[in-house]
């Protein structure tokens, strides 16, 4: 049998009450267990920070480079891996999904059509502007807005080989056995984010909270990321020394991911 391994992911997402994104921000923030307080305290930065943009014409590249800028000024301080959205608001942590999916929030409101992609080890979003298509990588305040077409195709020819890379300081030592290079519908980015912290959660080995957060993932959005991550779990839990009852309760959050990861073996 296999024995565990450290994962790696992604390193590889109008001013009155009545007029905030509500459920779709909240939902963002409810993957980080936010409280109505921190839930508020969001939208109120984040209704501040889309007034100060709504000014300026869009949906062209001189906007989105601007809005661009200003998320990394406002919200971006710190790169962390796997912190969850959250801390995005309350210190400034962020990852390539949690910057993402504020990305992703914040086009959906300016009413730009994009596409966020996602990729086995990077997720990044394709903006199309009445200048032309632009490719957001959301982590890189320097040269994560590229215009160029020959460098965006080059960019996502390599990402559709899902070599694993890694930002200085981590290591990423876990090859899925799949090959993901996939549109993601805004409304599924919460299941990545708990996703997200379903490793984050393995890899400290607390594989109840583990099975718990992918259970519920997988019902956001059932991807073969999650069957994976289910089987290494389920391994884990045959080889090591853990509680008989841990086992149990594990093994009944796993139960509708493994059978999910049954039916795709059969099937081929």
């Amino acid at each position: 049998m296999k024995s565990a391994k450290t994962i790696g992911l992604l390193i590889l997402l109008s001013c009155a009450m009545a007029g905030w994104a509500q459920p779709a921000l909240n939902e963002l923030l409810s993957t980080a267990k936010a409280t109505a307080e921190q839930k508020e305290e969001a939208h109120v930065r984040v209704q501040s920070f889309l007034s100060s943009i709504r000014g300026d014409s869009a949906p062209n590249q001189k906007t989105l480079r601007r809005m661009f800028h200003r998320v990394h000024n406002t919200f971006l301080k710190k790169y962390e891996a796997y912190s969850d959205f959250g801390a995005l608001f309350s210190k400034g942590r962020f990852d390539c999904l949690t910057a993402t999916a504020l990305f992703s929030h914040l086009l959906t409101e300016m009413k730009y059509d994009f596409d966020v992609i996602e990729t086995n080890y990077h997720i990044f979003i394709l903006v199309k502007t009445t200048d032309g298509e632009v490719m957001l990588e959301t982590t890189d305040r320097l040269a994560g807005f590229v215009t160029d077409p020959k460098m965006i195709a080059r960019r996502t020819g390599d990402y559709r080989k899902n070599f694993i890379t890694s930002r200085k300081g981590e290591q990423v030592i876990y090859n899925y056995s799949f090959s993901l290079y996939q549109k993601v519908p805004t409304e599924k980015l919460s299941g990545l984010l708990i996703y997200n912290q379903a490793v984050k959660e393995y890899n400290r080995g607390d594989w109840l909270r583990c099975a718990r957060s992918l259970e519920e993932a997988f019902d956001k959005y059932s991807t073969a990321r999650c069957e994976e991550l289910g089987d290494i779990l389920l391994r884990t839990l045959m080889e090591r020394e853990i509680a008989e009852q841990i086992k149990r309760d594990c093994l009944t959050h796993l139960k509708t991911v493994l059978m999910a990861k049954a039916g795709t073996l059969a099937s081929n």
